[in-house]
């Protein structure tokens, strides 16, 4: 079976922090430095309005799936951690700007649509979106069933510059498996959640 893009579930994540932020130049796969890919995390608060949506997205694309399993889909990859809706508390345990919040892991495979509180389109030059602001963000949830595992994952459609925040530190490049990409060929390791912790994510 091969991915349904009927399954895709629009969202508009309002007031979200930024977290690996590659919005402009992109990050480039150490592995392949030819392999360019668009990701950003989106956090938020538990008691967030956008956890709401995030969570029934990611259920209408479980149910336009796997149809009467969706329940159980979902249940097994929140265990696995292969939801695009992720606890900071676990996924980034140890990592005090993600503690005691959730947060979405999105990506695209293009530069995705990037514009200031006015709608007016912003580049790198402008020095905004950068990791640690606020913006609003629209997302497409959808799920992944093909040859690189099943996952419900989140691509970015767009984002807009909301206000500044305390810009994040270090510098470091992440990962490519920080990240839940579209292609999530390496991704299938991912340690299991906790049964409760995982419950609240779905």
């Amino acid at each position: 079976m091969t991915d349904t893009p009927s399954a895709d579930q629009t969202v508009k994540l309002n007031n979200v922090r930024t977290s690996y932020f590659y919005g402009f130049e992109g990050f480039k796969d150490p592995d392949d430095p030819t392999k360019i890919s668009f990701p950003s995390h989106f956090l938020m608060a538990p008691d967030h309005p956008g956890v709401a949506l995030v969570k029934a997205a990611q259920r209408a694309a479980a149910v336009a799936m796997w149809k009467d399993k969706a329940d159980e889909m979902l249940q097994a990859l929140a265990g696995q951690d292969r939801l695009c809706l992720h606890s900071g508390n676990i996924s980034k345990a140890g990592n005090p700007d993600y503690k005691d919040l959730l947060y979405v892991s999105g990506n695209a495979k293009r530069r995705f649509t990037i514009v200031d509180a006015d709608r007016s389109i912003l580049t790198a030059k402008d020095g905004r979106p950068y990791s640690g602001c606020y913006v609003n963000a629209i997302i497409q949830v959808w799920a992944q069933n093909n040859k690189w595992g099943k996952r419900i994952n989140a691509q970015i459609a767009g984002v807009q510059f909301l206000r500044h925040g305390e810009a994040f530190g270090g510098g470091r490049l992440a990962a490519p498996t920080e990240f839940d990409a579209i292609d999530a060929s390496g991704a299938d390791g991912a340690a299991p959640a906790s049964a409760g912790a995982a419950a609240g994510l779905f």
